[in-house]
């Protein structure tokens, strides 16, 4: 349950991202909060990601292009 003031949403699903506008928020948050102030003085961070054998091609370039966007 959810306060009505809230809104959820669920960029990625079953593995792959329905999401990409919500998508690529949360990633950039996840690597912010993984590497704290050192992005911002030019430190990149190597990152793995994996996506589902069942993804097809457009769903793999997605996420691929979300994780080089944010990073």
């Amino acid at each position: 349950r959810n306060p009505a003031s809230v809104r959820v949403v669920r960029p990625v699903r079953e593995g792959v991202i329905s999401d990409y506008t919500h998508a690529l928020k949360l990633v950039d948050r996840v690597l912010d909060t993984a590497t704290g102030i050192g992005r911002s003085y030019g430190f990149r961070p190597a990152v793995l990601f994996a996506v589902p054998s069942a993804a097809t091609g457009r769903e793999r370039r997605e996420a691929h292009q979300a994780i080089r966007r944010a990073g």
